[in-house]
């Protein structure tokens, strides 16, 4: 069976092929799997949008395969024109600066150290993972599920958790709806 991932790593240069690996890497899937897992528990909604999505074919693989729409936001032209290669739903926008409208469905960002709290902007149900990771890249190191709970102002957690890796990543599946 040929995966997402190895569409993506096909005929890519050398430096594309190492970002891709990187994606691939054991946090990442041990993260990707969780939400997976969370998101069966906590929500019956079918449509799921990806923000800060980067390479997207772990999401591709587990997520669509049972039937979720998925969407997948990025910034990054290059990365979204390489998406675009395992899935139609690739938005190449800025999640912070653009005119997103999101008005159903639950918005995951695995990625919240490394932009502005995307609760702030949208309201809905959310799947939030950050980490304590110090690269320069993290604009916003995320050093405890309460931060991340205040920081995207949510009033209702369904559940939350540390899971350990390389760094510390903090889970938070909840509303910031009234």
């Amino acid at each position: 069976m040929i995966t997402s991932y190895n569409k993506l790593l096909k005929n890519q240069n050398k430096d594309f092929k190492y970002l891709i690996e990187y994606s691939n890497n054991d946090d990442v899937r041990k993260i990707s799997w969780r939400i997976f897992d969370e998101l069966m528990i906590h929500y019956d909604d079918e449509i799921v949008h990806f923000l800060c999505s980067w390479y997207c074919h772990m999401e591709v693989d587990d997520f669509e395969i049972f039937g979720y729409k998925c969407f997948y936001y990025d910034i990054d032209p290059m990365v979204c024109e390489m998406n675009k290669k395992i899935t139609n739903n690739v938005i190449n926008k800025d999640v912070v600066f653009d005119d997103i409208q999101i008005n159903e469905g639950i918005i995951v960002n695995k990625f919240c150290e490394t932009c502005y709290p995307v609760g702030k902007i949208f309201k809905g149900k959310f799947v939030l993972v950050g980490s304590d990771n110090p690269h320069l890249s993290c604009i916003n190191q995320i050093n405890s599920c309460q931060q991340i709970i205040d920081q995207n102002e949510l009033t209702k957690i369904h559940y939350k958790t540390t899971i350990k890796g390389k760094h510390n990543y903090y889970m938070v599946i909840g509303c910031n709806q009234v």
